[in-house]
Parts: structure tokens; sequence; C-alpha cells
């Protein structure tokens, strides 16, 4: 079955997720991150959700949460006139694009029964990870700019290259445990579909997404 995932959700702990990106974040004193971090509690007195029911996953129970990240973008419509043509239900974790079009395909995506979520606003890595502060300052006008243009408040997000990656690995923990305070659930994957790698067909997209999601009870 394909579920949005803020209908069953799963443990939101960090994983590690690869990167193909390196890094020249410099090193930075742990001391410095959690007092920063003791600095943001008082912050972003708008960024708060209610928490979500946490259900668990039943061994056995085959599920499968169909994501799409970086949109809106004009293969928004072909998309969601798919999933309905199939009775199906998507997550997409979306970016700050602002233009009146990217918008409206937002309220498409919660008016269409969709789950929206948060992708980070600028899905520039090193300005998002360049301190926690940066990271809370992008997300929270995200939130806005979701709220803004379906009247919906996003309750859950995926991180731009993993809950773990090589720009954020100093301040991954710190930041991922304050989101969870906050009520936000947050989601890495298990399957990539691999539609962004060079030569990729539609072949290649739905035969990456089969044989990978038939390794798990949960994808």
């Amino acid at each position: 079955s394909s579920q949005a995932p803020s209908s069953k959700p799963v443990s939101s702990t960090p994983s590690k997720a690869p990167s193909s990106s390196s890094s020249s974040q410099a090193p930075v004193n742990s001391g410095a991150i959690s007092k920063e971090m003791q600095a943001i509690q008082t912050m972003f007195p708008n960024f708060y959700v209610d928490r979500s029911e946490i259900i668990p996953h039943q061994k056995g129970d085959k599920v499968a949460y169909l994501t799409f990240d970086d949109g809106p973008s004009n293969l928004t419509p072909e998309v969601l006139k798919i999933l309905a043509d199939n009775d199906a239900k998507a997550t997409f974790f979306v970016i700050g694009r602002t233009d009146a079009q990217s918008k409206k395909w937002m309220k498409d995506i919660v008016d269409q029964g969709h789950t929206i979520g948060m992708h980070t606003y600028s899905h520039n890595y090193k300005q998002i990870y360049a301190s926690p502060t940066a990271f809370f300052t992008d997300m929270s006008k995200l939130s806005d700019l979701i709220v803004d243009a379906t009247g919906v408040k996003p309750q859950v997000m995926r991180f731009a290259g993993g809950s773990v990656n090589s720009y954020n690995k100093t301040i991954a923990r710190p930041v991922a445990n304050e989101l969870t305070r906050r009520g936000y659930t947050y989601y890495d994957w298990n399957v990539s579909a691999g539609d962004a790698e060079k030569g990729a067909t539609a072949q290649s997209i739905y035969q990456n997404t089969v044989n990978e999601a038939l390794q798990y009870e949960k994808a």
C-alpha cells in the first residue's frame, strides 16, 4: 500500500546518509554549539507543531511511502494526476519557491489529500548547515511560506542531503534533537529512484525503485 509518511510515521532517529559531495566545513567547538542550541530554544516561537502520533510498524506489514523532493515544479501536476489515477497518496518535501504558480502547486498537493513537508528553503548546503541558527532560520522561513501558500502547517521534514551528511555532521545531532523537541518528525530514505543520476530513464527509475523496495518490509 502507499501512504503518506504522516499517516504511519517511522522513527526519526538520524541515520548516516551517504553524500557524494565533500565539505570544507571547519572544525566547530562543541561547547559553542551547545551554547547556541540553548539560545535557539528561545528563538523562532512560531516554529512548533503538535507531535504526530507514532504508529509502530507491524512485522510482516509491507508498506511503501512515496516521497518526492525538491518541488514543486512543472512536473508536479503530472505526478498528482498519476497518483490520483492510482488512488495513491504521497508526501512532497518542498523547497522555497515563492512564485504564484509554485504556491498554487503547493496548495494543489494539500487539496488533493497529500502530505506537504519541508526540505529546506534554499537547499544550499553550505548556507543552511553553516550553523544551527542558519538551519532554523531557513526552515522557519520555509514553514511560513508553506502556511501562506496552503493554510497548512507542515509537521514533517527531510534534511537536504540526509539527516547526517558531510556538511552538517558537526551539528546534526543537536539540530535533530531540537526539531524533535519542537514536535517535528524528519525522514531519511532507504530506497532511491536514481532519477537525479546522469542518464536516468523512466525504465531505470522504475527498476531502481522496485528492485530496492523489494528488499524491505517498509520502504
